[in-house]
């Protein structure tokens, strides 16, 4: 006479959850990919590949050329400035024209 196990009819008493765990970690992943993508509303102006537009002559600024010699006198683009007319020289330069 055979002698059987009971082990080896038994039923399954616990439920397989390895397939449920993959699946999870993909939905995970799935979602840990895609959630930063919905929430970037950075605006970009990227460059692009053509060159600027040429400035044109009569906006470069002027440049004013200020002196002081040896002596201590002030010369603002060639002219000598009294000491007493820097400051309203310098004011009426800085006003637009």
């Amino acid at each position: 006479m055979k002698k059987t196990s009971r082990r080896g009819h038994s039923t399954l008493n616990e439920l397989n959850i390895t397939p449920l765990l993959d699946l999870v970690f993909v939905l995970l992943v799935i979602f840990i990919i895609t959630t930063p993508q919905m929430i970037n509303s950075l605006e970009m102006s990227l460059p692009s590949g053509k060159p600027p537009p040429p400035v044109p002559e009569d906006q470069k600024p002027k440049i004013n050329r200020i002196v002081v010699d040896d002596n201590g006198q002030v010369f603002l683009n060639d002219v000598y400035v009294p000491d007493d007319k820097i400051r309203e020289k310098l004011d009426g330069l800085k006003r637009p024209t």
